[in-house]
């Protein structure tokens, strides 16, 4: 998650002048993540995409994919 906020910073997207991150996402999909991941018996490939279309002033929202 830092790569992305880092990624979408450098790629021109503002920062929030309180918080310094460009992005967000929803929580409970992120505990949601974790957990799968926790409980795996196997590697899994997480992928992570924006979830809507990205513009200059954010925030960048984030969906998370498992391959």
């Amino acid at each position: 998650l830092r790569e992305v906020n880092a990624r979408a910073s450098r790629e021109g997207v503002l920062r929030d002048p309180i918080t310094g991150n460009v992005g967000s996402i929803d929580s409970a999909a992120f505990i949601d993540v974790v957990e799968r991941l926790a409980a795996a018996k196997s590697q899994e490939t997480l992928r992570i995409y924006a979830a809507e279309d990205i513009y200059t002033e954010g925030p960048v929202r984030i969906r998370f994919d498992f391959k």
